[in-house]
Formats: C-alpha cells, sequence, structure tokens
C-alpha cells in the first residue's frame, strides 16, 4: 500500500496528476489491509489532486471517506489534521 502511495507523490509533486491518481487508486484498493496512516494519507492526496484538477464533487467524496474512517477509527495523527484542512479548503 505505501509503495504505491509513495510512487503516487512522486507523480504529485513532478505535476503528472494522472499517473499519481493511477497509483493512489491502487494504494486505495488495498485499503484496510494496510495501515490506517497510509489509507488517511492517500486519500488527503487523492482528495488534494481532485480539487486541483477541477474534480470537487470527487474531491469532496474522498474527503469524506477519509473523515468516515477518522470517526471510525479515533486515530490518524497528523494525517487527521491534513484530511481535515484539506476538507475545509475545498469547502
Amino acid at each position: 500500500q505505501y509503495a504505491y502511495t509513495l510512487c503516487g507523490v512522486g507523480y504529485f509533486t513532478s505535476g503528472q496528476y494522472v499517473k499519481a491518481l493511477a497509483e493512489f487508486h491502487k494504494s486505495d484498493s488495498i485499503g484496510g489491509k494496510g495501515q490506517l496512516k497510509y489509507s488517511l494519507y492517500n486519500l488527503m492526496l487523492m482528495g488534494r489532486i481532485q480539487a486541483d484538477i477541477g474534480e470537487f464533487k470527487a474531491a469532496e467524496n474522498t474527503f469524506q471517506r477519509g473523515l468516515a474512517l477518522l470517526n471510525k477509527t479515533k486515530e490518524g495523527g497528523r494525517y487527521a489534521a491534513g484530511i481535515y484542512k484539506s476538507y475545509a479548503i475545498l469547502k
């Protein structure tokens, strides 16, 4: 899961959003089998890209998934802050 997220980050930082989203979707498909912090980080980045490319409804849905995961687990640390901040910026 984390390897796909890291590949996505590499594409994201170089402006290759389509490739980054593909990697984040791969990471997301692993989902609950991985670690919570990676799932939250992945959702945060995926939502940010969706917002950057104008897919606002998709970004909102992605951030809401992140918030639901946070509410379910009550964990998240610094990634929780990223989800909240990104969602607030979107709104």
